[in-house]
Formats: C-alpha cells, structure tokens, sequence
C-alpha cells in the first residue's frame, strides 16, 4: 500500500513512456505500424476515466516527440485509448456520433465519447464541437480549437470509442478490468 500523493501515477506514466520508446526504437513494425504497446487496467469506471484524462497529456508529449524525431520514431501515432464499456462510452462510431448530436440538442447521454473535457496540451474547453465522429471511416476525432495550442487544428491522439480502437490499437490502453 502507498499513500495518495506517493507518485504512483507519474511512476507509471514514466514507465510508459519509456516502453513506448523503447519499442519504437527497437522494432521497425511499431515505428511503421503503431500498436497497443501498454495496457492498463483498473477496478472502477470512475479511477480508469481520471487516470485516462491525466495519461492524456502524457500521450501528447510523446506524439508531439514522435513528430519531431519521425526518422527514428516513425510515422505511426503515439495514442491513448479508453476501453471501459457501454455505460461510459459508447462502443460503436454510429452510437458515437448519436451521443454527440444528443450533447449538441442540449441533453445529457448516459455514455458519451466525449471523455475528454479540457485539452490535454493547453487546457483549453474541449466543447462538443472539438469531437467528430465518421462512422463510415471508422474514425473519431478530437480537435483543439483554441489557436493558440500547440495542437491548434490537428487531431489529438485520443480515442475513446472501441470501433475506432479495433482499426487503430491505441500505444497505451486504459481500461477496466470487467471490460
């Protein structure tokens, strides 16, 4: 047992940095392909989501060096998953984009994609707008739209609906353990 404010997470976090980078200097099908290279799993949808939004900004810095360095990184996004189930996120891109057009008419799904509230890089609002759902691509995006982020109109590496996971494994999966 550790008590809260021990560093666990950052512990963690370094860790999954480290194999992230690891593995992509190390084998050339995660530098050309991406790939799921971290799993973690924890008992409450509530924790998982909390954990998710702070190993988001993690993620971040880890794509933002990967675009820098594409050479010896490659070109496969660094990306972070959410996996924990139908009652948090919807499961599929069409439930997905449903949900999404619920938020815009002003009501309050029971799941939503949108777990993501702040912006991982600057902290800005991350209104319903920023996600954007294409069912028929299989893709989800999430896009800052403050100008001055460092992500200003590009997708930040997020996903949290399964269907888009399945086509694109997420370099570090943040889940329950039911799920």
């Amino acid at each position: 047992w550790f008590p809260t404010g021990g560093g666990k997470t950052e512990a963690y976090l370094g860790l999954t940095a480290f194999q992230i980078f690891f593995r992509r200097l190390s084998e050339s099908e995660r530098r050309e392909r991406g790939g799921v290279d971290v799993l973690m799993r924890y008992t409450l949808r509530l924790l998982t989501v909390q954990q998710f939004q702070r190993a988001s900004a993690l993620i971040c810095a880890c794509d933002s060096i990967r675009a820098e360095n594409e050479a010896a990184l490659g070109k496969a996004r660094i990306s972070i998953g959410l996996y924990v189930g139908n009652d948090s996120t919807p499961n599929k891109l069409k439930d997905a984009a449903d949900r999404l057009d619920e938020e815009r008419q002003g009501q309050r799904p029971k799941s939503t994609p949108r777990q993501l509230l702040k912006c991982p890089v600057c902290g800005g609002d991350l209104p319903v707008i920023s996600y954007r759902v294409f069912p028929d691509s299989r893709k989800m995006q999430i896009v800052c739209r403050n100008a001055g982020c460092a992500t200003a109109g590009t997708t930040i590496p997020v996903i949290t609906v399964d269907e888009a996971m399945y086509d694109a494994p997420s370099s570090l999966l943040i889940g329950t353990i039911d799920k």
